[in-house]
């Protein structure tokens, strides 16, 4: 597949940020092809994810810009800022397409996209990994992280409306977004569903082992990033009944460490249970073991609602309410959690292998995706985010609307979302007089 448009060649690049492998495959499957792509990041991440991941020739400084944006240091702060020009005029002199991840480009609040577009650059702008879209208000990891502030809820707030101006931003100068359904509540514009592009999955990785059925006991893993957004203590409450009632589980719980560690425990595993409080389908912890045919359990109040007539993976997705009686259940019956496996390793070999997933990425970047892969946020009605069950969620909630009023959501143009969080903030109220 070539990235071409109208006869030209299009000269691509993608970065600044890198998220669990993601882009780094992609960029490596199309590179390998032929196509004029360059990948760079500017920060690094904290599980070493793009260490075994092979980059393009042409690298960013990331070690050294992380610290130019964190550091007193005047030297080093300046010299963070001249590389950051550096590899903007490199990017600029040698690139057509941009594709920006995670929302973010070269310098501070986009400053680089008018210029891009002023030279008529084509912009894309990928949105679809959660907190880079999805409403703070909604958003366990980010009230978990305000949490520890003097004043949550004024934190909470200042995050959103920083995080609802640069959708604003992004949208008023890209060519293109790429984003989660689940996640796109402050979008107003349509949006290639990164659902439909998939996630590249390694297609070199060893062959499954099948579940022993010999064995006494399933091996059920959990490798959470944050135990607390992950819901790991319910789900460690929940094993714990589980075992009290008589059924025998080997579960183990592997937390920050580094990816490397995680793939090597997963040879380990007969049934992956990724979180409880999900809003999307599949992540890349899932991807990693449903290619290696492990069965993946997730939970989410997503699973509640209908998924707009897409294909969802074949794995385990419940809602909160009925994890533990699901789990219980599971737990007798290796052979579901076997085949499982089986169909969604096939499901993620045959239509998530790296190389289908770059090519339907090459054709959302370069303004080839078919009118079927786009979606309308308007038509997006989940409110309950991720990393928070609900009560939680509707307590945060009410503390921020007596705060600030309706204000706190940021959806005077989503009136219709603001009446469903009205309409719970109601139930909330009658329960509390019932």
């Amino acid at each position: 597949m070539s990235a071409s448009s109208n006869g030209k060649i299009l000269r691509i690049f993608v970065g600044v940020s890198e998220i669990a492998g993601y882009y780094g495959r992609i960029v490596e499957s199309l590179r390998l092809r032929g196509v004029p792509i360059n990948f760079g990041v500017i920060t690094s991440h904290r599980f070493a994810y793009s260490n075994s991941i092979p980059l393009s020739d042409y690298k960013l400084q990331g070690e050294l810009l992380d610290i130019s944006r964190t550091s007193s240091s005047f030297k080093t702060r300046i010299r963070g800022a001249t590389l950051r020009f550096h590899h903007f005029f490199w990017a600029l002199r040698n690139h057509d397409v941009f594709v920006f991840t995670y929302g973010q480009s070269f310098f501070a609040k986009n400053a680089d996209l008018p210029i891009l577009r002023l030279l008529h650059k084509r912009i894309v702008v990928v949105l679809g990994h959660g907190a880079d879209a999805r409403p703070p208000w909604m958003d366990g990891a980010q009230w978990d992280y305000v949490a520890q502030t003097v004043d949550p809820i004024k934190a909470l707030f200042r995050i959103t409306c920083r995080q609802r101006a640069k959708i604003k931003r992004l949208e008023r100068w890209c060519d293109e977004i790429i984003a989660s359904r689940n996640t796109s509540q402050f979008l107003m514009r349509e949006a290639i569903d990164m659902s439909l592009i998939g996630t590249p999955c390694d297609g070199t990785i060893l062959a499954p082992q099948a579940v022993d059925g010999t064995r006494a006991n399933l091996r059920v893993r959990h490798f959470p990033s944050n135990r607390k957004v992950k819901g790991s203590d319910y789900i460690a409450d929940v094993i714990h009944s589980i075992k009290e009632s008589g059924i025998n589980v080997d579960y183990l719980e592997i937390s920050n460490v580094s990816n490397s560690d995680v793939l090597a425990e997963l040879n380990e595993t007969d049934l992956l249970i990724d979180q409880m409080y999900s809003d999307s389908f599949l992540t890349g912890i899932g991807c990693e073991a449903g290619a290696r045919g492990i069965a993946v359990l997730t939970s989410g109040l997503v699973f509640d609602l209908e998924n707009g007539g897409h294909p969802i993976p074949p794995l385990f997705a419940v809602s909160p309410g009925s994890f533990q009686e699901f789990l219980s259940n599971l737990l007798g019956d290796s052979n579901a959690v076997f085949n499982c496996g089986i169909q969604l390793r096939n499901y993620l070999w045959d239509t998530w292998n790296t190389q289908a997933v770059a090519d339907r990425f090459l054709l959302s970047v370069t303004g080839r995706a078919p009118k079927s892969w786009f979606f309308r946020p308007q038509n997006v009605s989940y409110i309950f985010g991720a990393g928070l069950p609900r009560s939680e969620l509707l307590h945060i909630w009410h503390a921020g609307r007596d705060r600030y009023g309706l204000r706190f959501f940021q959806l005077r143009f989503r009136k219709d979302l603001e009446a469903l969080i009205v309409n719970e903030l109601l139930s909330l109220e009658i329960n509390r007089e019932a």
